[in-house]
């Protein structure tokens, strides 16, 4: 391709083309000797950076698939067909298993995660910048449901005999790692090791996990620094989320010392929004361990 000016179109040449300008002196009657510049070899020019996002954002759900949508690149060097580079972080770090991939499956994921989707561009020569979009894994209020509690052990001290059992309402496997249990007041503990409820499933918290000197409840988890009084709030909450919260005072049953209040079976399964209401709960009369025990579902 040859052209004539001071200025060459970059239509004119393409990736890898030598380029060259030959300057010709004249002083409009006759010509000079022309001069040859050094050849500039046309470098390739990188495809632009994608638009990027993740549905949904900025709050994802514990059966929420995770996915990566983008918009177009294009290209400057004619011919160039960019394709796209997909990976996926978990908490700053890498997840290999999802390269590639614009679909993140809700089985993969766990609550507190940040999921952060990166895709970028590439010419086969030049790759873009890296265009990132992220999202946080929550859960929704009631995915967790307080459905019993121990608050005034009879056969043990409140220290040693005290629980509260959770179901896990949310239709996922769960780790409660993170979850906060606390009151309106200074009570709180977060839950610190990993704790996994499948759906439909229980766990007990409690302050003493030893069957032998709790009253012979089987624990899950045993936590500190959170107190059931007569008269309480529990409350659970994640990141920010208040998953389900429960205010009571015992003396709205006759002789519950010794019974854990539990969600009346005539409910059905345990709701965050049927909980709010007194007169589901009852007094347990099953024995924990046999008769003469305290007494707990």
């Amino acid at each position: 391709i040859s052209a004539t000016g001071p200025t060459l179109s970059g239509a004119s040449f393409d990736r890898d083309d030598a380029v060259s300008c030959e300057l010709t002196p004249t002083d409009g009657t006759s010509s000079g000797t022309p001069v040859l510049s050094a050849e500039l070899i046309i470098e390739n020019s990188p495809p632009s950076t994608p638009v990027v996002w993740i549905t949904p954002s900025p709050v994802a759900g514990i059966s929420d698939p995770l996915v990566c949508g983008h918009g177009l690149t294009s290209d400057p060097d004619p011919g160039d067909s960019p394709s796209l580079e997909v990976t996926w972080t978990v908490d700053g770090s890498p997840s290999p298993a999802w390269t590639g991939l614009l679909t993140v499956a809700a089985s993969a994921t766990s609550l507190g995660q940040q999921w952060a989707c990166q895709v970028r561009s590439n010419d086969g020569t030049d790759t873009s910048a890296w265009a990132t979009a992220t999202t946080t894994v929550l859960p929704a209020p009631g995915d967790i449901v307080i459905s019993e509690y121990m608050a005034d052990p009879y056969l043990t001290s409140d220290a040693a005999g005290e629980w509260i059992e959770l179901y896990n309402n949310s239709g996922a496997t769960l780790n409660l790692q993170g979850l906060e249990l606390h009151d309106d007041a200074a009570d709180s503990h977060v839950i610190s090791a990993h704790l996994t409820v499948a759906a439909g499933q229980r766990v007990v918290l409690a302050r003493n996990a030893d069957p032998a000197t709790n009253g012979g409840v089987q624990a899950d988890y045993e936590y500190s620094g959170f107190v059931l009084s007569d008269v309480d709030t529990i409350v659970l909450d994640f990141d920010g989320v208040e998953v389900d919260r429960v205010s009571y005072d015992l003396s709205f049953w006759s002789g519950a010392a010794g019974h854990s209040i539990s969600l009346s079976p005539t409910i059905g399964l345990p709701d965050a929004t049927l909980n709010d209401s007194a007169s589901n709960w009852c007094g347990s009369t099953i024995p924990l361990t046999s008769p003469g025990s305290d007494f707990g579902t």
